[in-house]
Formats: C-alpha cells, sequence, structure tokens
C-alpha cells in the first residue's frame, strides 16, 4: 500500500538531495547562480506539493480498523503487518484456515492487532459474509473502518494463440483481479461512507487503495490476462 508516510518520506528525501546540491553549487561558486534557481525552485515545488497533498489527503487517525485483502502472502502480508505495527486494527482477507492462523502469529509477534478474515473476492457470499463479520466486530469494540485495501489478485500466464484454457483462465483472472476489487469495495464502502458522515478535523474520510502493477501501464508477454485485468484497475477503478 502507497501509504501517505511514504510518499511523505520520499518527497522529504528528494528535497534534502536537492538542498545538498543547492548548498554545494552556492559553496563551489561563491554564491547563488543561474545553475542554482533550479534545484531552488524544484525544492520549493517538492515541498509545496508534500503540503498541498497534506491538506488534500489527510492521514486517518490511528487506532481506526482498515481490510486488507489477499493478505496470506507477499505485499497484503506485508501490508497488513506493517499497519498493525502502526496501531491499527487489521482484519486480513485471507482463504485458509492456516494462512489466518500464520498470519496472527506474525502479528502477535510483532504486537500488531490483525484478525483474519475468510474473504474469496470472486464469491458474492463470501464478500457479503466478510461484511457482516467486519460490521459486527466495528460495533463490538467501538472501532470505525478508515480505510480498505484492496490487493487480493492472481497472475497466471496467457497468451493468445497458444490455445489450450486461455478464454477461461482470461475470465478468471478479470473476475478476481477486476470484479473482486468491485465486489469488495461495494460491500464495504457503507461502514466507509458512514465513518466519512461522522469524521472530525482530526481525521479525513474513509480511503479506498487498489493495488496496481506496472504491467498495468506496460504489457509484456505471455501475459494477457494480468495486463489486461490490471491496466482495468489502474486506469479506470
Amino acid at each position: 500500500m502507497g501509504t501517505w508516510s511514504t510518499w511523505s518520506a520520499v518527497i522529504k528525501g528528494w528535497g534534502l538531495r536537492v538542498r545538498t546540491f543547492l548548498f554545494a553549487s552556492m559553496s563551489a561558486r561563491g554564491g547563488l547562480s543561474s545553475l542554482a534557481l533550479l534545484p531552488l525552485l524544484l525544492t520549493a515545488f517538492l515541498y509545496g506539493a508534500e503540503w498541498a497533498l497534506r491538506r488534500r489527503y489527510p492521514t486517518p487517525e490511528v487506532g481506526g480498523a482498515i481490510i486488507v485483502s489477499g493478505a496470506s502472502s507477499g505485499i497484503g502480508r506485508d501490508a497488513a503487518l506493517r499497519l498493525a505495527s502502526l496501531g491499527y486494527t487489521v482484519f486480513a482477507g485471507v482463504r485458509t484456515t492456516e494462512s489466518g492462523r500464520a498470519l496472527r502469529a506474525a502479528a502477535t509477534a510483532s504486537s500488531g492487532s490483525v484478525w483474519p478474515l475468510q474473504l474469496d473476492v470472486a464469491s458474492p457470499a463470501s464478500v457479503a459474509a466478510a461484511a457482516r463479520n467486519v460490521q459486527a466486530r466495528l460495533r463490538g469494540n467501538g472501532h470505525q473502518l478508515v480505510g480498505l485495501v484492496n490487493n487480493a489478485g492472481i497472475g497466471p500466464k496467457t497468451r493468445a494463440g497458444r490455445g489450450g484454457d486461455t478464454v477461461d483462465v482470461t475470465r478468471r483472472t478479470v473476475d478476481v483481479n477486476v470484479l473482486g476489487v468491485v465486489r469488495v469495495t461495494e460491500a464495504f464502502l457503507p461502514l466507509l461512507t458512514r465513518r466519512r458522515a461522522s469524521d472530525d478535523d482530526r481525521g479525513g474520510p474513509g480511503r479506498v487503495v487498489n493495488v496496481g502493477s506496472l504491467a498495468g501501464r506496460a504489457s509484456r508477454p505471455n501475459d494477457l490476462a494480468y495486463v489486461a485485468s490490471k491496466h482495468a484497475v489502474c486506469q479506470a477503478l
């Protein structure tokens, strides 16, 4: 998940590099030169962008709840554990009980609060049941849903013209990677908008983050289904 703290660190890092270059240029030339004006303007732009983004997208207050789909492994697992370590209550979407136990054990070791959530994004019944489960837990502990991370996805190798089950695999990939995002977002959006109606000056509205891929920007061989699905996520959702 591209959290605001991550982007803020990136912007500040580049701002520091530009300032270092600026001061070195001034020292070498004995003052401010025309060459140094470019990094000076870039520094102002970077810090201005950080200020504007902070106002436009305030960070949800720590202590709320966040849902992460596809949290059994990879980016989803790391995101769930990281968010839990920051103080959020994380509902981690998994498909098997074993994956949920492993994730809960890892969260316990890092003092994070992670609740495994049975969630198959390709199944409307599973998504509806997960939404009811989260709503009941939120009602019980008094937390509010502040974020949803649509991370679940699959990436089988497919290529048109090679025969086999290309059509079936492509249909399954789109069902998980694209329609899964729509199903989960629609199921949990009422909880996010309910929070938005009652938020205060300390926290912004609930946030939805869709995890894309570079494959959604540039195609590559043997990835027909994955590239098409991620292009939809990156460009349309």
